[in-house]
Protein backbone atom coordinates (compact mmCIF):
# COMPACT_ATOMS: atom_id res chain seq x y z
CA UNK A 1 0.00 0.00 0.00
CA UNK A 2 1.37 3.31 -0.65
CA UNK A 3 1.37 6.57 0.60
CA UNK A 4 -1.99 7.77 -1.48
CA UNK A 5 -3.56 5.19 0.44
CA UNK A 6 -2.62 5.96 3.54
CA UNK A 7 -3.57 9.97 3.12
CA UNK A 8 -6.99 8.37 2.00
CA UNK A 9 -7.45 6.51 5.01
CA UNK A 10 -6.61 9.43 7.88
CA UNK A 11 -8.90 11.85 5.68
CA UNK A 12 -11.71 9.27 5.50
CA UNK A 13 -11.23 8.26 9.65
CA UNK A 14 -10.88 12.06 10.35
CA UNK A 15 -14.45 12.72 8.62
CA UNK A 16 -15.97 9.43 10.47
CA UNK A 17 -14.45 10.41 13.97
CA UNK A 18 -16.01 14.38 13.37
CA UNK A 19 -19.56 13.51 12.13
CA UNK A 20 -19.91 10.43 14.60
CA UNK A 21 -19.92 13.08 17.31
CA UNK A 22 -16.16 14.19 18.00
CA UNK A 23 -15.69 17.11 19.69
CA UNK A 24 -15.18 20.31 17.51
CA UNK A 25 -13.04 23.16 18.51
CA UNK A 26 -14.95 25.38 20.44
CA UNK A 27 -14.95 29.21 21.34
CA UNK A 28 -16.95 31.11 24.47
CA UNK A 29 -19.45 33.97 23.36
CA UNK A 30 -21.79 36.09 24.30
CA UNK A 31 -25.21 34.22 22.98
CA UNK A 32 -27.32 37.23 24.52
CA UNK A 33 -27.01 40.83 25.63
CA UNK A 34 -29.71 42.61 28.27
CA UNK A 35 -31.84 45.65 26.87
CA UNK A 36 -29.65 47.66 28.21
CA UNK A 37 -25.98 48.70 26.58
CA UNK A 38 -23.24 47.51 29.19
CA UNK A 39 -20.88 45.36 30.83
CA UNK A 40 -21.38 41.49 31.73
CA UNK A 41 -19.27 38.87 31.89
CA UNK A 42 -18.77 35.23 32.20
CA UNK A 43 -16.65 34.02 34.78
CA UNK A 44 -14.86 30.95 36.26
CA UNK A 45 -17.70 29.69 39.06
CA UNK A 46 -16.85 29.48 42.18
CA UNK A 47 -13.40 29.72 42.32
CA UNK A 48 -11.23 33.11 43.91
CA UNK A 49 -7.75 33.63 42.51
CA UNK A 50 -5.34 36.64 44.54
CA UNK A 51 -2.14 36.95 42.79
CA UNK A 52 -2.09 35.70 39.33
CA UNK A 53 -1.22 35.20 35.53
CA UNK A 54 -3.93 34.72 33.57
CA UNK A 55 -4.57 34.06 29.88
CA UNK A 56 -7.02 34.19 26.81
CA UNK A 57 -6.98 34.40 22.85
CA UNK A 58 -10.11 36.56 21.75
CA UNK A 59 -11.68 37.90 18.83
CA UNK A 60 -14.18 40.70 18.14
CA UNK A 61 -16.68 41.17 15.59
CA UNK A 62 -16.45 44.44 13.20
CA UNK A 63 -19.78 45.72 15.70
CA UNK A 64 -17.09 45.21 19.10
CA UNK A 65 -16.25 48.38 20.46
CA UNK A 66 -15.30 47.29 24.44
CA UNK A 67 -14.66 43.61 25.21
CA UNK A 68 -11.62 41.58 27.67
CA UNK A 69 -10.74 40.22 30.35
CA UNK A 70 -12.10 40.28 34.56
CA UNK A 71 -10.10 39.43 37.57
CA UNK A 72 -10.42 40.08 41.15
CA UNK A 73 -14.10 40.66 40.61
CA UNK A 74 -16.23 41.04 44.03
CA UNK A 75 -19.51 42.17 42.48
CA UNK A 76 -20.58 44.27 39.62
CA UNK A 77 -19.08 46.95 41.66
CA UNK A 78 -15.97 45.93 42.75
CA UNK A 79 -13.65 44.25 40.17
CA UNK A 80 -10.67 44.97 37.60
CA UNK A 81 -11.12 44.48 34.07
CA UNK A 82 -8.59 45.14 30.93
CA UNK A 83 -10.80 46.84 28.57
CA UNK A 84 -9.67 46.47 24.43
CA UNK A 85 -11.22 49.58 22.64
CA UNK A 86 -11.47 48.72 19.10
CA UNK A 87 -13.17 52.41 18.07
CA UNK A 88 -10.38 54.48 20.15
CA UNK A 89 -7.65 51.72 19.17
CA UNK A 90 -6.49 51.34 22.73
CA UNK A 91 -6.93 49.65 25.93
CA UNK A 92 -7.11 50.24 29.55
CA UNK A 93 -6.97 48.41 32.48
CA UNK A 94 -10.13 49.81 34.68
CA UNK A 95 -10.95 49.53 38.27
CA UNK A 96 -14.53 49.38 39.49
CA UNK A 97 -15.14 50.54 43.27
CA UNK A 98 -18.28 50.79 44.97
CA UNK A 99 -19.93 51.27 41.31
CA UNK A 100 -16.96 54.12 40.54
CA UNK A 101 -15.22 53.42 37.27
CA UNK A 102 -11.55 54.91 37.64
CA UNK A 103 -8.77 54.37 34.78
CA UNK A 104 -6.67 57.04 35.74
CA UNK A 105 -3.91 54.11 36.75
CA UNK A 106 -3.14 53.03 33.38
CA UNK A 107 -5.16 55.44 31.50
CA UNK A 108 -5.65 55.00 27.99
CA UNK A 109 -2.30 51.94 26.30
CA UNK A 110 -2.55 52.68 22.15
CA UNK A 111 -3.69 48.91 20.75
CA UNK A 112 -5.57 48.90 17.54
CA UNK A 113 -7.43 45.46 17.79
CA UNK A 114 -8.82 44.07 13.85
CA UNK A 115 -11.84 42.84 13.25
CA UNK A 116 -11.85 38.65 13.39
CA UNK A 117 -8.50 38.38 14.35
CA UNK A 118 -6.92 36.29 17.27
CA UNK A 119 -5.20 38.03 20.09
CA UNK A 120 -2.93 36.24 22.80
CA UNK A 121 -3.70 38.84 26.09
CA UNK A 122 -1.66 38.21 29.01
CA UNK A 123 -2.23 39.94 32.06
CA UNK A 124 0.11 39.29 35.40
CA UNK A 125 -1.15 40.72 39.04
CA UNK A 126 0.77 40.23 41.97
CA UNK A 127 -0.55 42.48 44.82
CA UNK A 128 -0.90 45.73 43.73
CA UNK A 129 1.33 45.55 40.20
CA UNK A 130 -0.06 44.53 36.95
CA UNK A 131 1.72 43.96 33.95
CA UNK A 132 -0.08 42.74 30.22
CA UNK A 133 0.91 41.23 27.44
CA UNK A 134 -0.53 41.30 23.87
CA UNK A 135 0.76 38.88 21.64
CA UNK A 136 4.66 38.40 24.10
CA UNK A 137 5.07 42.25 23.77
CA UNK A 138 4.80 43.96 27.22
CA UNK A 139 2.62 46.37 26.70
CA UNK A 140 1.95 47.80 30.15
CA UNK A 141 3.41 47.48 33.56
CA UNK A 142 2.01 49.95 36.73
CA UNK A 143 0.91 49.74 40.69
CA UNK A 144 -1.76 50.85 41.98
CA UNK A 145 -4.30 48.10 42.10
CA UNK A 146 -4.24 48.08 46.12
CA UNK A 147 -8.40 47.93 46.30
CA UNK A 148 -9.05 44.31 45.94
CA UNK A 149 -6.78 41.70 46.90
CA UNK A 150 -9.02 38.33 45.47
CA UNK A 151 -12.01 37.47 43.10
CA UNK A 152 -13.19 35.65 40.62
CA UNK A 153 -11.64 35.66 36.55
CA UNK A 154 -13.31 35.66 33.45
CA UNK A 155 -14.22 37.44 30.41
CA UNK A 156 -16.47 40.25 29.53
CA UNK A 157 -18.27 42.07 26.75
CA UNK A 158 -19.84 45.84 26.31
CA UNK A 159 -21.72 45.51 23.39
CA UNK A 160 -24.74 42.96 21.68
CA UNK A 161 -22.80 41.99 19.19
CA UNK A 162 -20.14 39.09 18.66
CA UNK A 163 -17.08 38.53 20.76
CA UNK A 164 -15.50 35.11 21.31
CA UNK A 165 -12.85 33.49 23.47
CA UNK A 166 -10.71 30.45 23.78
CA UNK A 167 -7.52 28.95 25.36
CA UNK A 168 -8.57 30.60 28.91
CA UNK A 169 -5.94 30.02 31.60
CA UNK A 170 -5.05 30.58 34.75
CA UNK A 171 -1.26 30.13 36.71
CA UNK A 172 0.11 30.68 39.57
CA UNK A 173 3.13 33.68 39.10
CA UNK A 174 5.27 32.04 41.33
CA UNK A 175 5.90 28.77 39.69
CA UNK A 176 3.75 28.76 36.59
CA UNK A 177 1.64 25.99 37.83
CA UNK A 178 -1.72 25.03 35.95
CA UNK A 179 -4.88 26.25 38.55
CA UNK A 180 -7.31 26.54 35.57
CA UNK A 181 -7.85 26.18 31.76
CA UNK A 182 -10.71 25.30 29.69
CA UNK A 183 -10.45 25.07 25.48
CA UNK A 184 -13.77 25.09 25.56
CA UNK A 185 -13.68 21.87 23.14
CA UNK A 186 -16.36 19.85 25.14
CA UNK A 187 -18.97 22.69 24.21
CA UNK A 188 -19.74 22.29 28.43
CA UNK A 189 -19.63 25.67 30.83
CA UNK A 190 -20.19 23.51 33.70
CA UNK A 191 -17.68 25.72 35.31
CA UNK A 192 -18.98 28.79 34.50
CA UNK A 193 -21.09 31.46 35.42
CA UNK A 194 -22.85 34.61 33.85
CA UNK A 195 -22.87 37.44 35.99
CA UNK A 196 -23.75 41.40 35.16
CA UNK A 197 -26.65 43.84 35.57
CA UNK A 198 -30.17 42.59 35.84
CA UNK A 199 -30.83 44.56 32.74
CA UNK A 200 -27.34 44.29 30.96
CA UNK A 201 -26.47 40.48 32.39
CA UNK A 202 -26.43 38.16 28.68
CA UNK A 203 -26.40 34.64 28.40
CA UNK A 204 -23.04 32.76 27.38
CA UNK A 205 -22.60 30.05 25.04
CA UNK A 206 -20.07 27.92 22.94
CA UNK A 207 -19.75 27.35 19.63
CA UNK A 208 -17.77 25.67 17.01
CA UNK A 209 -14.79 27.96 16.14
CA UNK A 210 -14.96 28.83 12.40
CA UNK A 211 -12.56 30.93 10.48
CA UNK A 212 -13.61 34.63 9.82
CA UNK A 213 -12.00 36.82 7.14
CA UNK A 214 -11.36 40.62 8.17
CA UNK A 215 -14.45 42.48 6.65
CA UNK A 216 -13.83 43.92 3.13
CA UNK A 217 -12.38 47.46 2.58
CA UNK A 218 -13.78 49.66 0.45
CA UNK A 219 -11.76 52.52 0.80
CA UNK A 220 -8.32 53.19 1.53
CA UNK A 221 -6.65 55.24 4.59
CA UNK A 222 -4.88 58.15 2.96
CA UNK A 223 -3.25 59.59 6.26
CA UNK A 224 -4.16 59.67 9.99
CA UNK A 225 -3.56 62.66 11.52
CA UNK A 226 -3.39 63.38 15.90
CA UNK A 227 -4.15 67.19 16.96
CA UNK A 228 -4.03 66.93 20.56
CA UNK A 229 -2.17 63.57 21.92
CA UNK A 230 -3.53 62.73 25.94
CA UNK A 231 -1.97 65.23 28.30
CA UNK A 232 -2.45 62.49 31.30
CA UNK A 233 -4.53 65.05 33.30
CA UNK A 234 -7.91 63.38 34.61
CA UNK A 235 -10.03 65.75 32.15
CA UNK A 236 -7.85 64.58 29.01
CA UNK A 237 -10.49 62.91 26.15
CA UNK A 238 -10.18 64.83 22.92
CA UNK A 239 -12.86 63.57 20.51
CA UNK A 240 -15.65 63.97 17.83
CA UNK A 241 -13.76 66.28 15.85
CA UNK A 242 -14.80 67.94 12.71
CA UNK A 243 -12.70 68.04 9.46
CA UNK A 244 -13.10 71.31 6.86
CA UNK A 245 -10.64 71.49 3.94
CA UNK A 246 -11.09 75.47 3.44
CA UNK A 247 -10.86 77.43 0.09
CA UNK A 248 -7.42 78.63 1.11
CA UNK A 249 -6.53 74.71 1.33
CA UNK A 250 -5.57 75.07 4.85
CA UNK A 251 -7.94 72.15 7.02
CA UNK A 252 -9.41 73.63 10.25
CA UNK A 253 -10.46 70.96 12.78
CA UNK A 254 -12.80 71.54 16.28
CA UNK A 255 -13.10 68.96 18.93
CA UNK A 256 -14.74 68.63 22.45
CA UNK A 257 -12.18 68.19 25.52
CA UNK A 258 -14.20 66.21 28.06
CA UNK A 259 -13.12 63.23 31.22
CA UNK A 260 -16.33 61.51 30.29
CA UNK A 261 -18.38 60.67 26.88
CA UNK A 262 -21.57 62.59 27.25
CA UNK A 263 -23.10 64.34 29.90
CA UNK A 264 -23.01 63.48 33.89
CA UNK A 265 -25.36 65.16 35.78
CA UNK A 266 -22.55 67.07 37.83
CA UNK A 267 -21.03 68.39 34.64
CA UNK A 268 -20.95 72.41 35.73
CA UNK A 269 -17.51 73.76 34.75
CA UNK A 270 -14.79 72.80 34.81
CA UNK A 271 -15.67 69.69 34.62
CA UNK A 272 -17.95 70.07 31.70
CA UNK A 273 -17.43 69.63 28.00
CA UNK A 274 -15.23 72.54 26.26
CA UNK A 275 -14.36 73.25 22.49
CA UNK A 276 -10.60 73.78 20.89
CA UNK A 277 -9.73 73.81 17.44
CA UNK A 278 -6.44 74.38 14.96
CA UNK A 279 -5.09 74.07 11.85
CA UNK A 280 -3.00 72.24 9.27
CA UNK A 281 -1.25 73.87 6.13
CA UNK A 282 0.26 70.45 5.11
CA UNK A 283 -2.63 68.27 4.49
CA UNK A 284 -2.55 67.31 8.41
CA UNK A 285 0.88 66.33 8.35
CA UNK A 286 1.50 68.83 10.96
CA UNK A 287 -0.90 71.29 13.02
CA UNK A 288 -1.22 74.43 14.91
CA UNK A 289 -1.28 74.54 18.72
CA UNK A 290 -4.38 74.19 19.82
CA UNK A 291 -6.85 77.05 20.43
CA UNK A 292 -9.66 77.36 22.92
CA UNK A 293 -12.65 78.30 20.93
CA UNK A 294 -15.88 77.56 23.09
CA UNK A 295 -15.68 77.21 26.98
CA UNK A 296 -19.10 78.20 28.26
CA UNK A 297 -20.18 76.99 32.12
CA UNK A 298 -22.37 74.36 30.05
CA UNK A 299 -21.57 71.38 28.23
CA UNK A 300 -19.90 72.43 25.20
CA UNK A 301 -20.53 69.65 22.64
CA UNK A 302 -20.08 68.62 18.65
CA UNK A 303 -18.83 71.55 16.92
CA UNK A 304 -19.11 71.16 13.03
CA UNK A 305 -18.41 73.86 10.68
CA UNK A 306 -19.08 75.00 7.02
CA UNK A 307 -17.48 77.71 4.46
CA UNK A 308 -20.03 79.85 3.03
CA UNK A 309 -19.82 81.41 -0.43
CA UNK A 310 -18.17 84.55 0.98
CA UNK A 311 -15.59 82.55 2.47
CA UNK A 312 -16.99 82.91 5.92
CA UNK A 313 -16.89 80.10 8.12
CA UNK A 314 -19.93 79.09 10.15
CA UNK A 315 -20.14 76.37 12.70
CA UNK A 316 -22.56 75.37 14.87
CA UNK A 317 -22.13 73.79 17.79
CA UNK A 318 -24.63 72.65 21.12
CA UNK A 319 -25.14 72.30 24.60
CA UNK A 320 -26.23 70.38 27.49
CA UNK A 321 -28.19 71.36 29.85
CA UNK A 322 -28.18 68.14 32.07
CA UNK A 323 -26.42 69.99 34.93
CA UNK A 324 -28.94 72.42 35.43
CA UNK A 325 -31.50 69.98 35.32
CA UNK A 326 -33.70 70.13 32.09
CA UNK A 327 -33.02 67.91 29.51
CA UNK A 328 -32.67 69.03 25.90
CA UNK A 329 -30.43 70.82 24.36
CA UNK A 330 -29.47 74.47 23.02
CA UNK A 331 -28.14 75.36 19.43
CA UNK A 332 -25.51 77.92 18.77
CA UNK A 333 -23.84 78.85 15.71
CA UNK A 334 -20.92 81.76 15.08
CA UNK A 335 -19.64 83.21 12.44
CA UNK A 336 -15.69 83.59 10.96
CA UNK A 337 -14.29 86.27 8.82
CA UNK A 338 -10.70 84.75 9.27
CA UNK A 339 -10.32 81.74 8.86
CA UNK A 340 -11.45 80.57 12.26
CA UNK A 341 -8.85 83.27 14.08
CA UNK A 342 -11.63 84.81 15.53
CA UNK A 343 -15.28 84.19 16.25
CA UNK A 344 -18.63 85.77 16.11
CA UNK A 345 -20.52 85.72 19.63
CA UNK A 346 -22.34 82.92 19.53
CA UNK A 347 -26.08 83.21 19.17
CA UNK A 348 -28.76 80.97 19.59
CA UNK A 349 -30.81 79.47 16.58
CA UNK A 350 -33.49 81.34 16.03
CA UNK A 351 -36.62 81.25 13.79
CA UNK A 352 -38.29 84.62 12.06
CA UNK A 353 -41.62 82.67 13.06
CA UNK A 354 -40.41 82.40 16.51
CA UNK A 355 -39.54 78.61 16.15
CA UNK A 356 -39.05 75.96 13.82
CA UNK A 357 -39.84 73.07 15.26
CA UNK A 358 -43.06 71.42 14.09
CA UNK A 359 -46.07 70.88 16.41
CA UNK A 360 -45.94 69.57 19.70
CA UNK A 361 -41.73 69.91 19.44
CA UNK A 362 -39.64 72.63 20.99
CA UNK A 363 -35.73 73.27 21.52
CA UNK A 364 -35.35 73.55 24.87
CA UNK A 365 -37.82 70.81 26.71
CA UNK A 366 -36.83 68.04 23.81
CA UNK A 367 -34.14 69.03 22.00
CA UNK A 368 -32.73 68.91 18.55
CA UNK A 369 -29.17 67.75 18.32
CA UNK A 370 -26.71 68.78 15.40
CA UNK A 371 -23.86 65.79 14.49
CA UNK A 372 -22.95 66.74 11.32
CA UNK A 373 -22.29 70.28 9.07
CA UNK A 374 -24.56 72.41 7.61
CA UNK A 375 -24.20 72.12 3.71
CA UNK A 376 -25.13 74.48 0.60
CA UNK A 377 -27.59 73.86 -1.84
CA UNK A 378 -26.49 74.67 -5.59
CA UNK A 379 -29.73 77.85 -4.76
CA UNK A 380 -27.70 79.20 -1.91
CA UNK A 381 -29.09 77.91 0.73
CA UNK A 382 -27.80 75.57 3.81
CA UNK A 383 -29.50 72.79 5.45
CA UNK A 384 -28.92 70.95 7.99
CA UNK A 385 -29.53 67.23 9.47
CA UNK A 386 -30.78 67.50 13.17
CA UNK A 387 -32.67 65.12 15.42
CA UNK A 388 -35.31 66.30 17.67
CA UNK A 389 -37.51 65.21 20.62
CA UNK A 390 -41.62 65.90 21.94
CA UNK A 391 -41.73 68.49 24.48
CA UNK A 392 -43.06 66.08 26.63
CA UNK A 393 -39.63 64.29 26.30
CA UNK A 394 -41.41 60.95 24.82
CA UNK A 395 -40.13 58.77 22.01
CA UNK A 396 -40.41 58.67 19.13
CA UNK A 397 -37.27 60.96 18.37
CA UNK A 398 -37.36 61.70 14.66
CA UNK A 399 -35.25 62.48 12.28
CA UNK A 400 -35.30 66.22 10.39
CA UNK A 401 -34.18 68.89 7.42
CA UNK A 402 -33.97 72.50 8.52
CA UNK A 403 -33.19 75.46 6.42
CA UNK A 404 -31.10 78.64 6.39
CA UNK A 405 -31.30 81.41 3.54
CA UNK A 406 -28.97 83.95 5.70
CA UNK A 407 -26.19 82.12 6.27
CA UNK A 408 -27.37 79.75 9.37
CA UNK A 409 -28.74 82.75 11.60
CA UNK A 410 -32.35 81.43 11.49
CA UNK A 411 -33.51 78.10 10.33
CA UNK A 412 -37.22 77.08 9.18
CA UNK A 413 -39.04 75.13 6.71
CA UNK A 414 -38.63 71.86 8.86
CA UNK A 415 -39.14 68.50 6.98
CA UNK A 416 -39.78 65.60 8.53
CA UNK A 417 -37.39 62.89 7.19
CA UNK A 418 -38.27 59.85 9.18
CA UNK A 419 -40.59 59.56 11.95
CA UNK A 420 -42.44 56.20 13.78
CA UNK A 421 -45.96 56.89 15.05
CA UNK A 422 -46.12 53.93 16.66
CA UNK A 423 -43.32 54.96 19.10
CA UNK A 424 -41.29 52.02 19.12
CA UNK A 425 -37.77 53.35 17.83
CA UNK A 426 -36.22 56.94 17.76
CA UNK A 427 -33.98 58.14 14.84
CA UNK A 428 -31.10 59.59 16.10
CA UNK A 429 -27.93 61.41 14.61
CA UNK A 430 -29.32 62.12 11.22
CA UNK A 431 -26.45 62.74 8.49
CA UNK A 432 -27.82 63.97 5.23
CA UNK A 433 -26.78 64.84 1.49
CA UNK A 434 -28.16 66.00 -1.63
CA UNK A 435 -26.15 64.12 -4.76
CA UNK A 436 -24.77 65.83 -7.58
CA UNK A 437 -27.56 64.75 -9.29
CA UNK A 438 -30.43 66.08 -7.50
CA UNK A 439 -31.25 62.78 -5.22
CA UNK A 440 -31.37 63.03 -1.57
CA UNK A 441 -29.75 60.35 1.02
CA UNK A 442 -30.26 59.94 4.87
CA UNK A 443 -28.22 58.13 6.87
CA UNK A 444 -29.08 57.73 10.84
CA UNK A 445 -28.41 55.42 13.89
CA UNK A 446 -31.70 54.22 15.98
CA UNK A 447 -32.80 53.78 19.69
CA UNK A 448 -35.17 51.48 21.03
CA UNK A 449 -36.70 52.69 23.84
CA UNK A 450 -36.60 49.81 27.03
CA UNK A 451 -39.59 51.03 28.73
CA UNK A 452 -42.57 52.37 26.21
CA UNK A 453 -43.30 56.42 26.73
CA UNK A 454 -40.00 56.90 27.53
CA UNK A 455 -36.49 58.12 25.83
CA UNK A 456 -34.35 56.77 28.43
CA UNK A 457 -32.90 54.08 28.95
CA UNK A 458 -32.53 52.47 25.36
CA UNK A 459 -30.80 49.51 23.34
CA UNK A 460 -29.25 50.37 20.26
CA UNK A 461 -30.96 49.25 17.08
CA UNK A 462 -29.88 49.25 13.29
CA UNK A 463 -28.68 51.62 11.49
CA UNK A 464 -31.30 52.91 9.06
CA UNK A 465 -31.36 54.66 5.68
CA UNK A 466 -34.31 56.83 3.00
CA UNK A 467 -34.06 58.56 -0.15
CA UNK A 468 -35.98 61.56 -1.52
CA UNK A 469 -35.85 62.74 -5.08
CA UNK A 470 -36.70 66.64 -3.62
CA UNK A 471 -35.88 66.65 -0.12
CA UNK A 472 -39.05 67.25 1.15
CA UNK A 473 -40.76 63.56 0.41
CA UNK A 474 -39.02 60.68 1.66
CA UNK A 475 -39.15 57.50 1.81
CA UNK A 476 -39.83 54.56 4.62
CA UNK A 477 -36.30 53.75 6.53
CA UNK A 478 -34.82 50.54 6.08
CA UNK A 479 -32.15 48.90 7.63
CA UNK A 480 -28.67 49.46 6.13
CA UNK A 481 -26.27 46.24 5.12
CA UNK A 482 -23.82 46.59 7.61
CA UNK A 483 -22.50 44.08 10.64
Amino acid sequence: MNWHHWIGIVLCLSVVCWSTGAEADGVLYPRSHGPERGYHACLVADRSFADLEMAAAPRRSAAVTHFGLVFRYVDDGNLYRLVLRSGQQDFRVEKVIEGVSDYATTRYVPFDSRPNQWYHVRLRAVGPEVRVWIDGELMYEGSGFDELDAGAVGVTVFDPALAEFDEFEVRSPEDGSLLFADSFDDHALSDWVAVGPPDVKGEWAVQEKVDRQPPAREFEVVSQFEVCPSTGENRSMFEFSSLLAMADGRLFTAFIEENQHGTPPWAAMPSSGRLWCAWSDDLGESWTRRRLFVDTPLDDRHCYVTQLEDGRLLATFWVQLVAFGTRGVINYATTSDDGGVTWSDPVRWGSPHGGWAPEGMVQVAGSSSVTVPAQRHPDGRLYQAVATVGHDGRPPAEAGLLWSSDGGRTWGDYVTVAFDPERRISYVEPAILRLSGGRWVCVMRTEVPIDPGTTHPYRLGPSMWCTSEDGRIWSEPQEMPLD
